[in-house]
């Protein structure tokens, strides 16, 4: 099991949508990943967008958070956990950037 992982839009588009390029790789990553993989309303906002001509693209994406597959982190709560995740990253891991807009 790996440790905490932060969703952004691309993989969890690619998890709904079967045509995706990323598709299985994202299905086979979700497996391996601990979850509830980590995100925000604004990622999830945008996936939506982006899933909006896809055919259950809506319900899909919803239950991904009703399953406890995927977490909805309030902005600031998200970053001290993406604080405590960095910090806990081993070096062969990318580094996540610092947020330049907080102090």
């Amino acid at each position: 099991m790996s440790s905490l992982a932060v969703a952004d839009t691309g993989p969890l588009v690619a998890i709904v949508r079967a045509r995706e390029k990323a598709h299985k790789k994202c299905v086979a990553a979700l497996k391996t990943l601990r979850t509830p993989l980590l995100t925000c309303w604004p990622v999830l906002t945008e996936a939506a967008w982006l899933l909006r001509d896809e055919p259950g693209g809506y319900k899909a994406l919803g239950g991904l958070v009703e399953s406890g597959l995927v977490e909805l982190a309030e902005l600031d709560a998200t970053q001290g956990r993406a604080r405590r995740f960095r910090q806990s990253a081993s070096p062969n891991h990318l580094a996540l950037p610092t947020n330049p807009l907080r102090p």
